[in-house]
């Protein structure tokens, strides 16, 4: 899925005008005007890995040993600026390739109508 969206609203850290977010699987990539204050500089990791299978949401290694892209954290948040164009890859999804920006990682999450629950969505 390497589509470009618009959704309205914000995410958190990510300010408040209508955000862009790149789709693959359960892994969202919301574009962000700025790193939120406070972030610290983690080494580079997958942007998910699957509970079952092992597979990963991973920035290709080639991106991240070029230093095309950097990662941040706050509490418990994952940031990644990419610097470049950089490809992020997995076993079982389409490799989709995003633009420079500044991006929050998030999960997937759908809503159970008869349950009345909001749950992340697992691949």
């Amino acid at each position: 899925m390497n589509q470009e969206r618009q959704a309205g609203g914000g995410a958190a850290g990510c300010g408040n005008k209508a955000v862009r977010f790149w789709q693959q699987g359960d892994v969202l990539l919301v574009r962000c005007d700025a790193l939120p204050e406070g972030v610290k500089r983690v080494d580079p990791q997958p942007l998910a890995v699957g509970e079952v299978t092992g597979h990963a949401h991973r920035v290709r290694l080639e991106d991240v040993q070029a230093d095309k892209v950097e990662f941040f954290s706050k509490f418990g948040r994952l940031y990644v600026r990419a610097k470049e164009p950089i490809t992020i890859m997995h076993e079982e999804h389409k490799t989709i390739t995003i633009p420079p920006g500044i991006y929050e990682r998030k999960t997937v999450r759908e809503y159970d109508h008869f349950r009345e629950e909001t749950r992340y969505v697992c691949d």
